[in-house]
């Protein structure tokens, strides 16, 4: 829904969360509707491996190809500035793909005369550190701050999609849930009786074991 501006979505692990990011991601880029993408995952170098990862699979996955082929000769590595590094991928000659880690800096970052207009987090609370409460609350403003005023308030074509495990009670998602301005969806892994809510990646069986 475009009128829905930020989504904080609680998804178990083993619903497809990874794919779902993927495909929303892809369709965005595939018809040329936004042009200018930020993810944002735990660390820099994981967001890079899951930008090319999509990359790779806009240049070689055949029904894309069928449908698009134009995609993969359009994709080209670049610059968005010194300051924000050279990890950047262009596609169409409209599109600008920018991978960053969590509290890196987001705002100021423009794409051309551009700022972002689909920023992805996607896990990034690192659980190793998620009992910090120190740690919480710089990710929290960081989120606030820095991310939430990276786009161009004067425009109503962005949208903000958080995306995670429900890994603290004080995490971000959970914080999330209470904002009167986010969306909050629930991905559960299955139901009340243990069937699965996503046989394809986790199957009844396998939850009930």
């Amino acid at each position: 829904d475009p009128k829905i501006k930020k989504v904080n979505i609680r998804a178990s692990r083993g619903v497809g969360k990874t794919s779902l990011i993927k495909a929303f991601m892809a369709r965005n880029i595939l018809f040329q509707l936004k042009k200018y993408i930020v993810y944002i995952s735990t660390t820099e170098d994981l967001a890079l491996q899951k930008t090319e990862n999509l990359k790779r699979t806009l240049m070689t996955e055949d029904r894309i190809k069928s449908e698009f082929p134009n995609i993969k000769d359009s994709i080209l590595d670049a610059e968005l500035s010194e300051t924000f590094g050279k990890r950047m991928w262009i596609a169409n000659g409209i599109t600008g793909v920018v991978p960053r880690g969590a509290e890196q800096a987001i705002r100021g970052a423009l794409f051309g005369e551009a700022r972002p207009d689909i920023i992805v987090l996607d896990d990034v609370q690192d659980p190793r550190y998620i009992n910090n409460e120190d740690r919480r609350n710089s990710e929290w403003e960081w989120l606030l701050d820095d991310v939430c005023n990276s786009i161009n308030p004067y425009r109503d074509d962005w949208k903000i999609v958080f995306i995670d495990t429900v890994k603290h009670q004080d995490g971000i998602s959970e914080r999330l849930a209470d904002m009167p301005d986010w969306v909050t969806l629930t991905l559960p892994a299955c139901n009340a009786d243990f069937k699965s809510s996503a046989e394809t990646f986790i199957c009844t069986k396998q939850i009930k074991e």
